[in-house]
């Protein structure tokens, strides 16, 4: 049966009448203001750590599951980018051999031309 908080304080006041103040407030508080079968008891918690237990496997399969597509996909990453690596290493060695190459043919034809100059 749950009693009001109207009711409660009565109580108290008769408690404190009956009893002194400091005793009644030790009473007081040892009742609280709630309907006993709000509390939850050790069976009540045992099913919910069960449920918990059973929702935390899973979302810890799921996570593991995501972990590795993610991998399987860096995996794949990692070979695009060593490709393009490897193709922009080819692209500046290319450069690299026309601009010394373009050096060398503008030197040639600036002695050329100073040779015939002079």
């Amino acid at each position: 049966m749950a009693i009001s908080e109207n009711e409660r304080l009565d109580l108290r006041q008769v408690l404190e009448r009956v009893l002194d103040e400091r005793l009644a407030g030790i009473a007081m508080e040892a009742m609280p203001p709630v309907e006993y079968d709000q509390f939850a008891t050790k069976t009540d918690l045992e099913h919910l750590e069960v449920r918990l237990a059973s929702r935390f496997e899973g979302l810890e399969s799921e996570v593991r599951a995501e972990i590795a597509e993610l991998r399987g996909e860096m995996g794949g990453l990692r070979g695009d980018i060593g490709q393009l690596r490897g193709d922009l290493f080819s692209a500046l060695n290319t450069q690299l051999r026309l601009l010394v190459g373009m050096q060398l043919a503008t030197f040639l034809g600036l002695g050329t031309w100073i040779t015939a100059v002079t």
